[in-house]
């Protein structure tokens, strides 16, 4: 099975009478995934209305499965980091990294720290000094 009609023969649309389109989730509807998704385990950020609207416009334009994905993903990172709660930080960090962008830690350090994650956070998050992060932040703000 896929979700991606146009990877299959064009032949297959002629065995099923029925066709259902699941349109992407828009950026007030992701919330409500989120608690959905993410209701078996303890989150951190989601009451916090201000982390959850960060979170949801970065998930816009993904699929319902993407996102389910990025939440399991995320609880795994939890449970094998050894998290009480699925923390912003970790959850964050999944977020980016879905997109493929997973080698290049100063973009990743810059992406967490734009979205209001404090330089501790971010050490904690990738296990690294908090210096590291402190100096690849200081070097590209110059």
């Amino acid at each position: 099975a896929t979700n991606h009609e146009k990877l299959l023969d064009p032949a297959v649309w002629r065995r099923f009478t029925n066709q259902i389109e699941v349109p992407k989730p828009t950026e007030d509807e992701i919330p409500e995934l989120l608690k959905l998704y993410l209701k078996s385990v303890n989150v951190e950020f989601i009451e916090d209305i201000k982390k959850i609207k960060t979170i949801s416009e970065i998930l816009t334009g993904l699929s319902p499965s993407d996102i389910k994905a990025i939440c399991f993903n995320g609880i795994k990172r939890s449970i094998l980091k050894n998290e009480d709660s699925l923390s912003y930080p970790t959850f964050l960090y999944q977020c980016y990294i879905s997109n493929g962008y997973h080698n290049d830690l100063d973009e990743l350090i810059l992406f967490l720290n734009a979205k209001g994650v404090s330089q501790i956070n971010i050490s904690k998050t990738l296990d690294i000094s908090q210096r590291q992060v402190r100096n690849i932040l200081q070097r590209k703000e110059l």
